[in-house]
């Protein structure tokens, strides 16, 4: 614990999470315009569920940046913050030409996920990912949904299949956060990681189990997205939502 505290400290240093509470720090520490205080935001994030920590900072007044650290540990240690009673699941989506995952998040924890594989065809695979769309709603419909933003895709078929995906989903009414893949590989470390491969690196050892399954990559890059909107959605609301 202390190497890696030590490690975060030095300012030019790569930082990358090994677990779920560095990874919200690392977001915590963002949202706060302070990541050379990055060791006391892990501290805090091993202390506190991040529900807890979102909440207390959401209370934080604006302005008075050299000194939010400090207010952010007094309202943690008054006690007044309890954190939401309900926090809603995120549903990820990675959507490749020949594969279609899905991951559900609930505070960081996977509870389900699911594949398929996408025909070459684009018929039959339009099928595919609306028919599996339909199959999970009675376990995502209060589910929040992260995808990749594809509209500007030159890939024909990608674009064609995250079209197809968020249609189903706004028919029923389910709230769709879409992100960058900038906005992705940004909170997975500092700096950011620069490709897919290295996001997908540290994401298995945020959710070890899941390098063990068929199609690991689509589902930790799921996994990912997810985990970007859960902490986005309780700090900086980053992201689009429609």
């Amino acid at each position: 614990m202390i190497d890696i505290l030590a490690s975060v400290s030095r300012q030019k240093a790569v930082f990358m999470p090994r677990d779920l509470p560095e990874f919200f720090a690392l977001q915590l520490a963002r949202a706060m315009s302070d990541m050379a205080n990055l060791p006391s935001y892990i501290r805090l994030a091993r202390d506190y569920p991040d529900a807890v920590l979102s909440a207390a900072f959401r209370r934080l007044p604006l302005g008075d940046s050299n000194s939010r650290l400090e207010r952010l540990e007094d309202e943690l240690k008054r006690g007044r913050v309890q954190g939401a009673k309900q926090d809603p699941p995120v549903l990820g989506i990675r959507l490749e030409r020949r594969v279609m995952a899905l991951v559900l998040l609930s505070r960081g924890r996977i509870e389900r996920s699911e594949t398929r594989e996408l025909s070459w065809k684009k018929d039959q695979a339009l099928s595919t990912v609306e028919a599996l769309l339909h199959k999970s709603l009675p376990w995502i419909d209060a589910s929040t949904i992260a995808v990749e933003n594809l509209l500007a895709e030159g890939d024909i078929q990608r674009k064609a299949l995250y079209e197809a995906a968020t249609a189903v989903l706004r028919s029923h009414g389910l709230p769709i956060w879409e992100v960058s893949r900038a906005d992705a590989l940004a909170a997975f470390g500092e700096p950011s990681p620069k490709t897919l491969h290295a996001m997908r690196s540290i994401a298995g050892q945020l959710w070890p189990a899941v390098t063990t399954l068929m199609r690991s990559g689509a589902l930790l890059d799921a996994a990912a997205l997810a985990a970007f909107v859960h902490a986005a959605r309780q700090l900086t609301r980053i992201g689009n939502t429609s």
